[in-house]
């Protein structure tokens, strides 16, 4: 797709109703999008302090959710509850975490963690903006 895609939408006549010009508009720029800025998938997330109940506690939460305002009592006290486990077993996951240094320490691992506590960033590139074509 080109800058003269966009420079179309842009000079459509002003006859046509304001509805299609946004949603040709927005098609366009989804397009553009979709070939000109790379797709970014997550890596694999450590979820290792998800134990069942915190499962089942967050279902709990989502299933009164979906129930609407009918349940909102009970919605709030499942999101406090869903909150409250949650927190717990990632303290529990963390203290599990520390203890086994003492037996385990991968140097990597340990590194690793460490500088994602510190917001360290992944490589020491600079930050600079993308061109193209100048």
């Amino acid at each position: 797709m080109t800058g003269n895609h966009f420079l179309h939408v842009l000079e459509l006549d002003e006859s046509v109703p304001l509805v299609k010009r946004i949603s040709q508009f927005n098609s366009v720029l989804i397009n553009a999008a979709k070939e000109h800025v790379g797709k970014y998938k997550r890596g694999p997330r450590s979820n290792d302090w998800i134990t069942s109940e915190v499962r089942a506690a967050i279902k709990k939460r989502n299933r009164l959710c979906r129930q609407g305002s009918s349940k909102r009592e009970e919605w709030v006290e499942a999101c406090r509850e869903a909150h409250r486990l949650a927190a717990e077993a990632k303290e529990q996951s963390w203290i599990d975490f520390v203890e086994d240094l003492e037996h385990n320490a991968d140097p990597t691992k340990v590194w690793r963690i460490i500088k994602s506590l510190s917001d360290t960033p992944g490589s020491n590139a600079p930050s600079e903006a993308m061109t193209k074509d100048g």
